[in-house]
């Protein structure tokens, strides 16, 4: 099994950027290096992509710490903040989460962070952030 992957782009289309990132987020998440060459219209397009993603990462953190209830363990970083829920326990974190994708308003996931378990969100697009926000906010 290969340690690295790397990839060439020079599209920046939807669908061939979400590819990409899909395939570098798993092998980066199985502890392998990334490499990613950016060329043409994919480098605009990844750096377009990158600043929506923090700005909404950044704003997703913001949402979380005026509505209360809610512990930011880490701050946005790249596009990724991870959260939980005041009173409930890991159990209760995991619950949560799949609840929440469940009914379709999000998808967090869960990870572990500072020996607990926590919610993070890594969000492509807008309606789902939308949604999402929606969502967390209307429930107690």
């Amino acid at each position: 099994m290969s340690e690295s992957l790397s990839l060439v782009l020079s599209s920046g289309t939807d669908d061939k950027l979400e590819s990409a990132a899909i395939m570098a987020a798993g092998a980066a998440a199985l502890g392998k290096q990334v490499t990613i060459l950016l060329q043409f219209w994919a480098l605009d397009a990844f750096r377009a992509a990158i600043a929506h993603g923090i700005a909404l990462a950044e704003h997703a953190e913001t949402q979380l710490r005026a509505r209360g209830g809610w512990e930011v363990v880490t701050p946005a970083q790249l596009g990724i903040v991870t959260f939980r829920r005041d009173g409930l326990g890991d159990a209760g974190q995991t619950r949560l989460s799949a609840v929440t994708v469940a009914d379709g308003y999000a998808a967090p996931s869960t990870t572990i962070a500072g020996g607990r378990v926590v919610a993070l969100e890594f969000v492509p697009t807008d309606e789902l952030v939308r949604r999402g926000w929606r969502y967390t906010r209307s429930r107690p």
